[in-house]
Formats: structure tokens, sequence, C-alpha cells
């Protein structure tokens, strides 16, 4: 392809500096890898999710088969809420009173349909203190989406984002999971401290989709869930990743033929 003919393609800048004739202008290799996964995030945000707004999803009962298997991680610094919202997910009806700091991480299996596709869903949290970074990373091996989430009342969390999506590049093992960047705690609307403008400018940066939420509400938990799904489902139509396809837990029995009888009949 002609220079010319990218018109306004995000990577048209990247290119031409890869092209100086001075290799001291040329990006670092490094820039270029950071460049080109910001890249197909932006293509994975722009998958067309807008007829399956329209699809319906619910949780069901454990299946011996699905469609797709795709395990989640809720990663954010402490305390900015990512165990009530993991434990909403795992029981809308979780009273996040109750809740209490992760001490390493804790996972739960989930079954959705998703119109005619039913998914099976491992959802793991992780916790937020620096000592346990070394399990953190361990947690990225084989993840296919990521909640990123951050306080909207705590400036900290929220500058602390970078540093988040650095070890999600360096520790995923999965080529292009989808982030979805969560800014919680929205109820608390006199403590804010991060606009809405600033968590969308972030995102939109790195190429990230931003929903807001509030572990209080039900649909702020259904709207990431959903969110996700679309994200993962059509990025794997569109094979910008790759999942374990359909598959069957149950046990097939194989019986042997009856033995043929050394009798002999005739017809009368």
């Amino acid at each position: 392809m002609d220079i010319a003919e990218m018109g306004e393609h995000s990577l048209k800048e990247l290119v031409m500096a890869c092209l100086q004739n001075d290799s001291k202008l040329r990006p670092e290799v490094s820039k270029i890898k950071d460049e080109l996964k910001q890249h197909t995030q932006r293509l994975l945000q722009q998958c067309d999710h807008s007829g399956s707004n329209k699809i319906p999803i619910e949780r069901v009962e454990r299946r011996s088969v699905y469609d797709y298997k795709f395990r989640l991680l809720f990663v954010g610094d402490m305390a900015v809420g990512k165990s009530c919202l993991f434990n909403r997910f795992r029981n809308p009806g979780y009273d996040i009173s109750r809740s209490i700091p992760t001490i390493s991480g804790e996972s739960f299996r989930l079954s959705i349909k998703y119109g005619s596709k039913f998914l099976d869903l491992e959802v793991a949290d992780t916790a937020g203190q620096e000592r346990f970074f070394a399990i953190q990373a361990m947690y990225f091996r084989r993840v296919h989406g990521i909640f990123l989430v951050f306080d909207v009342t705590d400036r900290v969390s929220f500058e602390h984002i970078p540093r988040w999506l650095k070890m999600a590049q360096t520790f995923c093992t999965e080529e292009n999971p989808p982030i979805i960047l969560i800014g919680n705690k929205i109820d608390q609307v006199a403590k804010r401290q991060v606009s809405s403008e600033e968590g969308h400018s972030i995102a939109s940066r790195h190429g990230l989709t931003f929903v807001e939420a509030s572990a209080l509400k039900e649909e702020s938990i259904e709207k990431m869930l959903l969110r996700m799904i679309q994200l993962l489902t059509n990025a794997v139509e569109k094979g910008l990743i790759t999942t374990e396809r359909p598959k069957s837990t149950g046990e097939v029995k194989l019986q042997k033929p009856p033995k043929e009888s050394n009798n002999s009949y005739c017809c009368a």
C-alpha cells in the first residue's frame, strides 16, 4: 500500500517514522509494539455491537457443552471496589457491606446464555497491594478480558492506570485481551475527584472502553458484563482474539456391537 493511500489511518504516522532514513529518528521496537497494541485495542472497541445491544444475556446453570470459554480478570489499586464488583458479578444480591479486602486472589465460574450462544466464564479477582504483584502477574496468564478498576473518589488510583496497563501488556499470555476501564463508586458524588470526561479521555488515549459503575447498582454490573461479552464474541468472530471452541465435558461411552449368532435360520 502506498503511504498516500493510508489517508487518515491511525498507523500512518508510525509507518512514516519507521521509514526515516536516519536510524536515530526511527522509533524503538518497544514503541512500535505499544502503538500496534493500542491500534488493536481500538479495533476491538470499534467492533460493531449496535445489533448486539438487543441480544439479551441470561445467567444459566452449568453445562457440559459451551460455545466459548473466556477467562476474565479484575485488576486495580487496593480499595477501589474490585471485590465488591467481583462479588456482585458472582451474586447480584450480594451485600457489599460484608466485603473484605482480597488476599492473594479468588475466582468463580459463571455460565451465560448470550443469544443462541453459551459462554463459560471464569472470573478472577486480585489483591491491589503491591506485595501481591508477583501473584498478580501469574493471574494474567490465559486471560481473555480485563476489568481495570479505579476509584473516582481517589485520584491516585486514576493516576496508576498506565502502570496497570503496562503490567497487562507485560504479563498477558493471550493476544489482544479487551480491557474495560471501570470508574467505580460514582454514587459518592460529593467525594468525586475524577470527572467522567477524564475517564473517557484516558480510555480513548489507550484504546479502551470506559464504563462508569457503582457496586450499589445492579444495572452497572450487568452493563459491564454485557459490554465485555460483546467485545469478546465480536473480536473472536473477527479473528482478533482466539479462545477455546466448543467442547463437551460429558463422557461418551462406546458399546461393543452384539456378537453375530452362529445359528442359521431358514424360512419355512
